[in-house]
C-alpha cells in the first residue's frame, strides 16, 4: 500500500488551489487538512513543517515539504501520468515563468489588492478595507497585468496545447479569487485574456476549485 498523501491548507488560497487541482488532474488520492495560515494556527508543529508559516504543505509518508511550486514538481516526479508541465525544455521554462508570474505579480493584484481587501478582511476577518490598495489594484495593477497577458496568452486552447496544465491552473486560481471580489476582466479591452480565463475556469478541475470555495463561503455564512 502506498503512503497516504495529506495536504494541509484551505482551498481559498490560490496556492492550495494549485496543488489540489494538480492532484485531481492526475487522479491521485489525498486527504485535506483545512489548516489556515492565521497566527493562531501557527503551532510549533505547523512551523516545523512550513518554516515560512505558509500554506499549503504536504505530508507523504515520512516526507514533508511546503511551497506549492515545490509540491507540484514533486507530484509530477512521483506521478508523471497526466503531465502538468511541457516536456520540451524551452516550453517548460515558459511554464515555470507563468507559474511564477501568477504566484507573484498576479497574486499581488488579484488576491492582495482585490480579494484580500474586499472579501477576506471585511467578511472573514472583520477588518477594514484599505480603499487605496483597492484603487491601486484596479487603476494601476489590473491594466498592467491584463495588458501583459493580452500579448502572451493564446487565442485558443491553453498555454501549451489543448489540455490544461499547471501554468493555466496557476493563473486561473488567482483569477477565481478576484472574481469573489466581483471583479471581471473587461472583455472589450482585453478580449484574448478574458476568453482565455473563461476557458480555464470552465475545466473540470477549476470548476471543482470554485465549488470548494463556494462550500467554504457557505460554511462561513452559517
Amino acid at each position: 500500500m502506498s503512503a497516504e498523501l495529506k495536504v494541509s491548507g484551505v482551498p481559498l488560497s490560490p496556492y492550495a488551489k494549485k496543488v489540489l487541482a494538480v492532484l485531481r488532474l492526475k487522479g491521485m488520492q489525498f486527504t485535506l487538512d483545512p489548516v489556515t495560515p492565521l497566527e493562531e494556527s501557527k503551532t510549533p508543529e505547523f512551523m516545523e513543517k512550513s518554516p515560512l508559516g505558509k500554506i499549503p504543505f504536504i505530508e507523504h509518508g515520512d516526507f514533508v515539504t511546503p511551497d506549492s511550486s515545490v509540491i507540484c514538481d514533486y507530484l509530477e516526479s512521483i506521478h508523471p501520468e497526466s503531465p502538468v508541465y511541457p516536456q520540451e525544455p524551452k516550453q517548460r521554462a515558459r511554464a515555470l515563468w507563468f507559474e511564477e508570474y501568477a504566484d507573484t505579480r498576479l497574486f499581488q493584484v488579484f488576491v492582495g489588492g482585490l480579494f484580500a481587501e474586499l472579501v477576506l478582511k471585511p467578511k472573514l476577518l472583520k477588518q477594514d478595507t484599505d480603499q487605496e490598495v483597492v484603487r491601486a489594484a484596479l487603476e494601476e495593477g489590473v491594466p498592467e497585468v491584463c495588458t501583459y497577458l493580452e500579448k502572451v496568452l493564446p487565442k485558443e486552447g491553453f498555454l501549451f496545447g489543448e489540455q490544461i496544465q499547471l501554468a493555466d491552473i496557476s493563473l486561473g486560481g488567482t483569477y477565481i479569487n478576484a472574481r469573489h471580489a466581483d471583479f471581471r476582466i473587461d472583455a472589450e479591452r482585453w478580449p484574448t485574456t478574458a476568453a482565455y480565463f473563461d476557458r480555464v475556469l470552465a475545466t473540470d478541475v477549476m470548476q471543482q476549485a470554485q465549488a470548494d470555495d463556494a462550500a467554504l463561503f457557505q460554511k462561513f455564512a452559517a
